[in-house]
């Protein structure tokens, strides 16, 4: 949209836009999506996908958590048993890429804060 935007600016010698839509495209989480996509797509480190809206959230939604408790202490194991390779491999170079580090295996809640 943004590229659009720009060449539409050239091509009709226009300075200023203001763009009308509803809640749900301006929302938060939209506008973050597409912030996190564009930001991907300009990265020399992400050449070698094809980047989508779907598969960025397909990717981080691969990234599986199991809760399990064990002497009342509850722990969080990652599982990766239904995710292909490429897709845990795009969703942890994104995660790199935000700066967010790697989960252990076996993590506890307060483990998962600390990432943040």
């Amino acid at each position: 949209m943004v590229k659009v935007l720009d060449n539409l600016k050239r091509k009709f010698n226009i300075d200023k836009v203001i763009i009308v839509a509803d809640r749900g495209l301006n929302s938060k989480i939209n506008l973050k999506q597409r912030e996190l996509e564009i930001r991907l797509k300009k990265s020399k480190s992400f050449r070698e996908y094809t980047i989508t809206p779907n598969r960025i959230r397909d990717a981080l939604n691969s990234l599986e958590l199991s809760k399990i408790k064990v002497d009342n202490k509850i722990f969080f194991m990652k599982s990766n048993h239904s995710n292909t390779q490429d897709k845990l491999k795009f969703a942890k170079n994104i995660m790199r890429f935000l700066h967010i580090k790697q989960l252990k295996n076996l993590s506890t809640k307060e483990d998962i804060l600390c990432l943040f």
